[in-house]
C-alpha cells in the first residue's frame, strides 16, 4: 500500500510498502507535446544548422528534423514554454510563423 503525505518542508511524499519515503516528483512522468514550427528566414544549409543547434540549446526540447523552414520536435510543457522555444530560433535571426501540435 502507498500513502500520500506532505513532509514538514511542504513536499508531497510517498510512503511505499517497507516505509521508503520518496519525493512524489520521482514518480511522475514528463508529457512531451510534439509541434511542427514553421520558420520565416531560412534558405540555405547554414540556416538549417543554426537553428537546429539553437533548438537543442533548449532544455527540454528533443529535436526531431530540421529543414529549410520547418522544424518537428518534442518539448516538455513542464520544463519549457513555445515562447522560450521562439526567442531561440529569434536569437539567430529567424521568426516562427506558427506553432501546430502533430
Amino acid at each position: 500500500m502507498t500513502d500520500l503525505l506532505n513532509s514538514p518542508l511542504g513536499y508531497v511524499i510517498l510512503i511505499g510498502s517497507g516505509g521508503i519515503c520518496e519525493p512524489l516528483w520521482n514518480h511522475m512522468r514528463s508529457i512531451m507535446e510534439r509541434v511542427t514550427l514553421t520558420i520565416d528566414g531560412m534558405s540555405c544549409g547554414h540556416c538549417v544548422r543554426a537553428v537546429e543547434q539553437a533548438l537543442r540549446a533548449v532544455q527540454g526540447v528533443e529535436v526531431e528534423k530540421v529543414d529549410i523552414g520547418t522544424a518537428v520536435l518534442a518539448y516538455d510543457a513542464a520544463a519549457v514554454r513555445p515562447d522560450q522555444i521562439e526567442g531561440a530560433i529569434a536569437e539567430e535571426g529567424y521568426t516562427v510563423r506558427s506553432i501546430e501540435a502533430t
